[in-house]
């Protein structure tokens, strides 16, 4: 993680609401073989190629209700602290500068 975000407890104070929900589930590819990780709280975050927090759920009156829009709100406010802590992160070099 980026020079100013090596303190894995940080991460786990984010990542801490995600265990305590159900609309949004971690999802991307994994490495084949386990990477070494700062702590047992971030392993399944470190082990992947890539992730998102993904919501899936089939389509039914809902998405044709009121109800749609408080739940988009709600669901952008819970995501907000992710995407803030991964902006603060060092991003990979320019493949043209290395």
């Amino acid at each position: 993680m980026g020079s100013n975000n090596r303190d894995p407890k940080k991460f786990e104070k984010i990542i801490a609401p995600l265990e305590k929900q159900d609309e949004f589930i971690l999802d991307g590819e994994e490495y084949k073989r386990k990477k070494e990780t700062p702590s047992p709280k971030t392993a399944d975050w470190y082990n992947r190629k890539s992730f998102s927090l993904i919501h899936k759920q089939p389509n039914g009156e809902e998405l044709y209700s009121s109800e749609l829009a408080d739940r988009l709100v709600s669901g952008y406010k819970f995501l907000m602290p992710f995407y803030d802590y991964f902006i603060t992160l060092d991003s990979d070099p320019d493949p043209g500068t290395v």
